[in-house]
């Protein structure tokens, strides 16, 4: 029985009693330190995108040259065929 600390007998030593509070006081604690570490990851990746986010801007992009032929553009091994473009940055500068 799971109880068993909990009920009143005269076997029931005091050290069970403090046994019984301490495995109570456990539990409360990784329960309330779990449920803090998830908060807090939430909020720090949360800050995370929202800055990487406001990094970001949409830019329109126009090809220069066209390298690969449209049809395979990738490699088995993953990598891809480049093509050069040439778009304006936030800043004013033209990148390619």
């Amino acid at each position: 029985m799971t109880l068993w600390r909990w009920r009143r007998s005269p076997l029931r030593r005091t050290s069970d009693l403090v046994e019984a509070w301490v495995l109570v006081a456990a539990w409360v604690l990784a329960l309330l330190g779990g449920a803090a570490a998830g908060v807090m990851t939430a909020v720090v990746a949360g800050r995370d995108s929202e800055g990487k986010r406001a990094e970001r801007r949409e830019v329109v992009a126009v090809v220069v040259n066209i390298v690969s032929d449209g049809v395979a553009t990738r490699f088995s091994d993953g990598s891809r065929v480049p093509d050069e473009v040439r778009w304006t940055a936030p800043d004013g500068h033209t990148r390619t």
